[in-house]
């Protein structure tokens, strides 16, 4: 057999070198991009959303304010795209529900699920409560609104997903509906609470992350108690 001719050989490396440059182009504006939303972050917590300019962020990121309007496009978008960082915890594309730190199996033990569910909302709420101050004390902005508004749609879709798997899994108590059980976990779960415990009560972090596992467990597993029945059949009538 022959080799192919030289200049297919010579597309091929034509074609590996473009596709070189294409990657070295992605890695860098993905380097960038993380730096913009450390330069964010930064200027959010220290001065608030209102008084922080894409030109301020710009320099501190070392970057032209030209470039933080092409990746992100708007200053909400960027506040945005920090709140979707600090609720992952990381750059990768991969949503909360997919993580394994909410997946519902079937041979784990209810408890060790419940507890694993609590911790990482825990560690969630660490990354994101200084945040939600900034959000919060900006929300007279009609942009800001939307973007806290479209942040609870979000986490309750995604509490009732994982009531959902903790349901087909068959950890949830047998009397309780998972509607009701998506309302009690979008309750208790959220940045107000976690706020109210661990800023006005100065709880620690393990406190709390204990209080929320028993508080899950009791309201979500526990065996019901015949007063608990018929509050729940008053509930459904």
């Amino acid at each position: 057999m022959t080799g192919r001719p030289a200049k297919h050989a010579d597309a091929d490396a034509i074609d590996l070198t473009g596709r070189d440059r294409v990657d070295g182009r992605r890695a860098r504006s993905q380097r960038t991009s993380s730096r913009l939303l450390v330069a964010s972050r930064e200027l959010f917590l220290e001065q608030g959303y209102a008084r922080t300019s894409m030109e301020e962020i710009a320099a501190r990121a070392g970057v032209s304010e030209q470039t933080v309007y092409n990746q992100f496009g708007t200053k909400c978008e960027l506040l945005a795209a920090v709140l979707d960082r600090a609720i992952a915890g990381d750059a990768a594309p991969v949503t909360v529900i997919e993580r394994q730190w909410f997946a519902a199996c079937e041979d784990e033990p209810t408890a060790e699920v419940i507890a694993r569910f609590a911790a990482a909302a825990t560690a969630i709420f660490a990354r994101v409560a200084p945040l939600y101050d900034v959000i919060r004390s900006a929300s007279a902005l009609p942009e800001v609104k939307r973007l806290l508004a479209d942040n609870r749609r979000r986490r309750r879709a995604d509490q009732r997903h994982i009531v959902g798997a903790l349901a087909a899994a068959g950890k949830l108590r047998p009397d309780l509906d998972a509607h009701h059980a998506a309302d009690v976990v979008y309750g208790l779960i959220n940045e107000d609470v976690y706020l109210l415990l661990t800023a006005d009560c100065k709880w620690s972090r393990k406190r709390y992350t204990t209080w929320l596992t028993d508080t899950l467990l009791d309201q979500l597993v526990t065996a019901p108690t015949p007063q608990r029945v018929r509050r729940g059949r008053q509930r459904s009538g």
